[in-house]
């Protein structure tokens, strides 16, 4: 009986949410240039610039008020770990969860500022010799963009780590033991989304 209820307080929500917002799909895939950072000490780690990237599908829900709404993504992201002695491949499902503000001429040219925190599952390795990869880890989303004929988004993002993507075995030079640096990932990120 309980499920059964909550099956049709969805369906009312879905139904309500449909007729007070606009809601539309899409696709969405771009590529971004992540650099790890260490906490710890780490001055001779020296991290790279790395370039990977994310697609998936996308949900843009509008409220027809102040042009507000709201992204939410679920990518397929591949990105890169980086240090001098140790690399190891990150991959992920990304959900970015985005407040969004946009404006727009006659549904030909328009701009979006959007913010909110991302949230990442690991889907590929945990560890390799050097790195132990976290299962989850949350980051946050800052960014905007242009839309085109009301379908096309062109987006510019700047992604910093909360929490810690990975912990980093380093070797001493003095005994060949080890010591932990926590490893956060940032990135700008670069995206198009077409959204029907």
């Amino acid at each position: 009986m309980k499920s059964k209820l909550l099956i049709v307080c969805v369906c009312l929500f879905t139904i309500t949410l449909q007729s007070w917002a606009q809601i539309r799909l899409g696709v969405k895939g771009g590529i971004n240039l992540s650099k790890i950072s260490f906490s710890g000490e780490s001055s001779n780690l020296a991290p790279e610039n790395r370039t990977g990237f994310s697609v998936g599908p996308v949900v843009d829900a509008k409220i027809p008020f102040f042009g507000l709404g709201m992204e939410v993504s679920a990518l397929y992201s591949q990105s890169y770990l980086d240090s001098y002695f140790a690399e190891a491949t990150l991959k992920s499902i990304e959900v970015p969860v985005h407040l969004k503000w946009s404006a727009s001429v006659l549904r030909l040219l328009g701009v979006y500022a959007a913010l909110g925190p991302q949230f990442g599952f690991n889907v590929g390795e945990r560890q390799d010799s050097y790195f132990r990869i976290r299962k989850r880890n949350t980051s946050f989303n800052v960014g905007g963009g242009i839309v085109l004929l009301n379908h096309l988004q062109l987006g510019l993002n700047y992604n910093f780590a909360i929490t810690r993507t990975a912990t980093l075995s380093v070797p001493t030079e003095i005994d060949g033991s080890f010591y932990d640096v926590k490893v956060r990932n940032n990135s700008w990120q670069v995206s198009l989304a077409y959204l029907f």
